[in-house]
């Protein structure tokens, strides 16, 4: 958690943007979650529309390749909590389309086969446009381990049995979660029940390539498996 407001009693006000990159970068490259909190719309408590500052500090915070923006007065004490939570929606989501993702990740190390293979998976998706990520996962490893390493536009849709595990995955970057019930054993039938999903809320097409990764289809055999599909 970057909480400039302690932080910046902390040090000289000067030294906190940099401060701030150097957290965001560590824990990018190490795989740790990292959270840029404190008047992100502070105007808005009062005004329903933010200042250009505000606008723009948002766009650091995305551009750094944080996984949470957070607000808090805007929306415990302002007068427009709504409009504050939309206005960040808009800009993040404008942002993202604009600019890729994984500048900071794109140096971490890979430690193990797992990640290796998360890593290859990630290229896959990024060199096919338009395409989506699914993953399936009992424990979230998998799906944290995508959202470390960053793509750069697809989107990580994420299918778990677990109700705690998908809480987990909600401040994970880019990953929206989902609890899909599937046996182990059964991939294409869990692969299938995941891309109906996917369709009746509108977040495919089609003949949208789709990479699916999964270290939980098959019981009983320690596989990490990429498959390359279309909607």
């Amino acid at each position: 958690m970057v909480a400039r407001g302690d932080l910046g009693s902390e040090c000289p006000i000067e030294e906190l943007p940099i401060i701030q990159r150097q957290i965001v970068e560590r824990c990018s490259y190490h795989g740790r979650k990292v959270i840029v909190a404190t008047q992100m719309l502070e105007s808005m408590i009062e005004n329903p529309v933010p200042t250009r500052a505000e606008v723009t500090d948002i766009f650091n915070a995305v551009i750094e390749q944080v996984d949470c923006v957070m607000l808090s007065g805007e929306t415990s004490v302002g007068r427009y909590p709504e409009k504050c939570v939309e206005v960040l929606d808009t800009v993040i989501r404008r942002i993202e389309k604009k600019y890729p993702s994984g500048r900071f990740a794109s140096d971490a190390p890979l430690k193990t086969n797992k990640h290796k293979t998360v890593k290859a998976a990630i290229l896959l998706a990024n060199s096919i446009p338009g395409s989506k990520l699914l993953v399936f996962t009992l424990r979230g490893v998998m799906a944290h381990l995508l959202a470390h390493q960053r793509p750069e536009f697809a989107p990580i849709f994420a299918f778990t049995p677990h109700r705690h595990v998908s809480r987990t995955l909600v401040t994970a970057r880019g990953v929206q979660p989902f609890v899909l019930p599937f046996a182990e054993g059964e991939p294409e039938a869990a692969i299938r029940d995941a891309i109906n999903l996917l369709r009746r809320e509108d977040l495919i097409k089609p003949g949208d390539p789709l990479v699916i990764l999964s270290d939980a289809l098959y019981d009983g055999v320690n596989v990490d498996a990429i498959l390359l599909r279309e909607a």
